[in-house]
């Protein structure tokens, strides 16, 4: 936010969202592979190595970039605090991505238990079936961030919809069929729709107050995922995940809150009432 302006601001921050949907790729599967092959203890042994290179790149290659110094006044900050969580469509774009990933947070609390209990399976092939979810959320940012044509707001209410539908074919077809393949053509399919509304409303977020990008995107990225602990907990509090069927409840009620959230953005935005930014 603070190095590129305009449409480059846009395309490297959409692009941000893609590198990002590289750890839900990556992690399950390598540390399955790890888990089988090393113990589960291998996995920490990992992350403190990672750890200890980013903390030398950031040393090195890092640096400060702030284009608008601004003096740390608690009561300013505070000021600027409340008027961006005041912004109705900022608030309710927090919501649509807490939600959103609420979709895959369940998915990866709750496919151990179909792979591993249900089928009997090794957890290497947990591993993947997270390679292909994080997959579809990596190819989901993709086409959100090709689509030019519509305003963010319609282009995810699109995607929410089709996600929706999606939803009960799984439900159907869960009723019908117990296969585990079948089921992950389905979270393939309702996860690229999510990395599409994901990209779309992180970029809206992060581009909407330019001048406090730094807050905006503290906002943005510790809120989201404020949303998607309360709301998958819930979920999966109140919904017991043991098969298909009622992986796809989860995913109905969260899809249906989704699209009430967005609904409101668009109403919102239809009435002529958006915010100018800060």
């Amino acid at each position: 936010m603070d190095v590129f302006t305009g449409e480059k601001q846009k395309h490297y921050t959409s692009l941000l969202t893609i590198v990002w949907a590289t750890a839900p790729i990556t992690a399950p599967f390598l540390g399955g592979f790890l888990q089988s092959s090393f113990g589960w203890a291998s996995n920490f042994y990992l992350l403190g190595i990672y750890s200890g290179l980013m903390l030398i790149f950031e040393l090195f290659f890092g640096g400060e970039t702030l284009r608008y110094p601004v003096a740390f006044k608690g009561k300013k900050i505070m000021h600027v605090y409340k008027k961006l969580i005041g912004t109705f469509d900022f608030s309710f774009g927090i919501l649509v991505l807490g939600i959103s990933y609420s979709i895959v947070m369940v998915f990866g609390m709750s496919v151990p238990f179909i792979v591993e209990h249900k089928y009997h399976l090794s957890p290497v092939v947990t591993g993947y079936c997270a390679l292909l979810s994080g997959t579809a959320l990596l190819f989901g940012g993709v086409i959100g961030k090709m689509l030019k044509k519509g305003t963010i707001p319609m282009n995810a209410s699109k995607a929410n919809i089709t996600q929706i539908g999606l939803i009960f074919l799984m439900m159907i077809a869960s009723s019908l069929f117990n296969q585990l393949p079948l089921m992950m053509v389905f979270v393939v399919l309702i996860h690229l729709m999510v990395g599409l509304v994901y990209n779309l409303f992180f970029t809206y977020c992060l581009t909407r107050f330019p001048k406090n990008a730094g807050m905006a995107s503290g906002i943005t990225s510790g809120g989201s995922y404020m949303v998607t602990s309360v709301f998958s907990t819930v979920v999966l509090a109140l919904i017991h995940v043991t098969n298909e069927s009622a992986l796809a409840l989860c995913y109905l009620t969260l899809a249906i809150l989704a699209a009430i959230a967005l609904f409101s953005i668009r109403a919102y935005g239809k009435s002529g009432r958006r915010q100018v930014a800060i």
